[in-house]
C-alpha cells in the first residue's frame, strides 16, 4: 500500500494541476460574462448593455469565441470536479487518513455541484447575485485548491491583517462583480473623481435587482455610485495589503511580502487603465485574473511563525 507521505505528494500535484484548471475556468467565465456585458462590441462603447437594453430575460451569445469558452469552460469545470473526486478518495482510503486533503476536497466538490446548479440559471441571467456567486464560488475554489496544494505546516499562527485581507478581498471582489453585472464600468470616467453625476441610491446594490440603462447612454447616475463604492473599498484593500507585506517581509517571508506588493501595484495599475481607457476587454480579464492572484498572495501571507523560546 502507498505510504501516506508518498500519497500525500502525488495529492498536492493534482491540487496544482486542479489550481491551474480552475484559474482557466474564472477566467473563461469572467471571458463570457464580460462579453455578453458588451465588452469589446463593434460600436463600443455605445453597445454597452445593448444586450440588456434589448431583452431583459435573454442575451445573444451567438459568437464563435463566446462558444468555444464555454466549451472549454465546461471541460475545464468537469475535469477539477474528477481531480477533486480522486483526492477525496485517495485521502480517505490513504493509512494513515489524510483527513485534511480529503476534508478539503470534499469541500472542492460541494462548491462544484452548487457552481453547476448556479450554472443553469447564469447563461443570460440579468441579476447580479448570479453572477457574483459564480465568481466567489470559482474563487473559493481557487482558495481550496490552493490549501491543499500547500499543505499543513506546523508551528505556525495565523496573521490577522492577512485574514483582514483576505475578508476585504472577498467583499472587494464581489463588489467588482457588482459593477460589472450592473453595467456600471462607463458610470465613472474620471480619476480619482469620478467625473459625473452620482446618484447616492441603494436600489442598484439590491443584488435582485435587473440593472436599467437608457436606451441611448452606456452610462446612469445610480451605477456612479456602486462605481466609487468600489473604489473606496479598493483604498482600503490597498491600506490592509501593504500592512500585511510590511508584516510578512519583517517575518522573513520576502518572496510572499514581494508577490502580494506586486499583485497590488499590478492591480490598482489595471484600476486606472479601465476607468481612463473606458474598459479596454484585455485589461478587464487581467483585473479579474489578478483578483484571483491577490486572494492567493494573502492566503500566503497568513501564517506566520511562532517567536522561538
Amino acid at each position: 500500500m502507498t505510504t501516506a507521505p508518498i500519497q500525500l505528494v502525488r495529492l498536492r500535484r493534482m491540487a496544482l494541476i486542479g489550481l491551474l484548471l480552475i484559474l482557466a475556468v474564472t477566467s473563461l467565465s469572467a471571458y463570457m460574462r464580460l462579453a455578453n456585458a458588451g465588452l469589446g462590441c463593434a460600436d463600443w462603447p455605445a453597445c454597452y448593455g445593448a444586450a440588456l437594453r434589448a431583452s431583459a430575460t435573454s442575451a445573444s451569445l451567438s459568437d464563435t469565441s463566446v462558444a468555444v469558452a464555454r466549451m472549454l469552460h465546461r471541460l475545464a469545470a468537469m475535469t477539477v470536479l474528477v481531480l477533486a473526486l480522486v483526492i477525496a478518495a485517495a485521502s480517505f482510503s490513504s493509512r494513515p487518513r489524510l483527513r485534511r486533503e480529503g476534508v478539503l476536497a470534499m469541500v472542492m466538490i460541494a462548491i462544484a455541484i452548487g457552481l453547476a446548479v448556479l450554472g443553469r440559471y447564469s447563461a443570460g441571467a440579468k441579476l447580479p447575485i448570479i453572477a457574483i456567486g459564480n465568481v466567489l464560488g470559482g474563487f473559493a475554489m481557487v482558495a481550496t485548491s490552493f490549501a491543499v496544494w500547500r499543505g499543513p505546516s506546523a508551528g505556525t499562527r495565523w496573521s490577522m491583517p492577512a485574514a483582514g485581507l483576505m475578508l476585504l478581498l472577498v467583499a472587494q471582489i464581489a463588489l467588482g462583480v457588482w459593477v460589472s453585472a450592473s453595467y456600471s464600468g462607463l458610470s465613472c470616467t474620471g480619476f480619482p473623481a469620478c467625473g459625473s453625476v452620482i446618484d447616492p441610491s441603494w436600489s442598484l446594490l439590491d443584488p435582485t435587482r435587473v440593472p436599467q440603462i437608457a436606451a441611448t447612454a452606456p452610462t446612469h447616475a445610480e451605477g456612479a455610485f456602486t462605481h466609487m463604492l468600489h473604489r473606496v473599498l479598493a483604498l482600503l484593500v490597498a491600506l490592509a495589503a501593504c500592512a500585511t507585506s510590511v508584516i510578512t517581509w519583517r517575518d522573513g517571508r520576502h518572496r510572499a511580502a514581494l508577490a502580494l506588493a506586486a499583485l497590488l501595484v499590478l492591480q490598482i495599475g489595471l484600476g486606472v487603465t479601465l476607468v481612463l481607457a473606458a474598459l479596454p476587454f484585455a485589461a478587464a480579464l487581467l483585473h479579474n485574473l489578478v483578483a484571483a492572484l491577490m486572494l492567493l498572495a494573502a492566503m500566503s501571507c497568513l501564517r506566520r511563525e511562532r517567536a522561538r523560546t
